[in-house]
């Protein structure tokens, strides 16, 4: 989902944050200046690792949707094709119907071999 190298390279940032951090307090500027900027860069890391946990959760959670995605789609075609196999079934039964009904007709209507066929249909 997106550029692959722009979220390595997010994740590689997240990481050096902790490093940036132990260079600076290494270092022999101890002045209240530094420390505050100490503390800046450490809550930018902390929200960096937030925002790259979400990240990794929100492209789990993407795959999971695609995935489901798929799935669904299979399934509908399927349905849509037992829908189609239904519809033809119940066109086939009214037209049917429809012979047995002239069967019928022509049974009363003239009370001939009709009635073999009009017995031998409805049983």
């Amino acid at each position: 989902m997106g550029n692959s190298s722009r979220d390595t390279d997010f994740a590689n940032d997240s990481d050096s944050f902790p490093l940036l951090l132990s260079l600076l307090s290494s270092s022999d500027a101890e002045s209240e200046g530094a420390a505050d900027f100490c503390e800046c860069v450490k809550t930018l890391a902390d929200k960096v690792g937030l925002l790259a946990k979400a990240q990794a959760d929100l492209m789990e959670r993407c795959s999971l949707i695609e995935t489901s995605k798929s799935l669904l789609a299979a399934e509908l075609e399927s349905k849509l094709e037992l829908l189609k196999n239904l519809y033809a079934k119940h066109n086939l039964d009214k037209q049917v119907r429809g012979y047995f009904e002239l069967l019928k007709n022509l049974y009363t209507k003239h009370n001939f071999v009709g009635k073999i066929i009009f017995v031998h249909c409805n049983q």
